[in-house]
């Protein structure tokens, strides 16, 4: 079984912060809004890649995300 990824509310409360839909962010890092849904959601666990193409569009450098976990 994998782990589930427990920042998503992170993301969404980012998302969220900024005014953006879900399916803005998505087109802004250019990645599926299921995926990003699930994501949030914790039912996802994104890549490193994946992360950084949306905390890119969010102006947010992964590391610095990764230090609020």
């Amino acid at each position: 079984m994998s782990a589930h990824y427990a920042g998503g509310w992170v993301l969404r409360m980012m998302r969220e912060t900024m005014g953006l839909s879900m399916r803005q962010l998505a087109t802004l890092a250019e990645v599926e809004p299921g995926y990003l849904s699930q994501v949030e959601r914790g039912i996802k666990n994104p890549s490193d890649r994946w992360l950084r193409q949306v905390t890119d569009a969010l102006g947010v450098r992964l590391a610095e995300k990764r230090a609020n976990r």
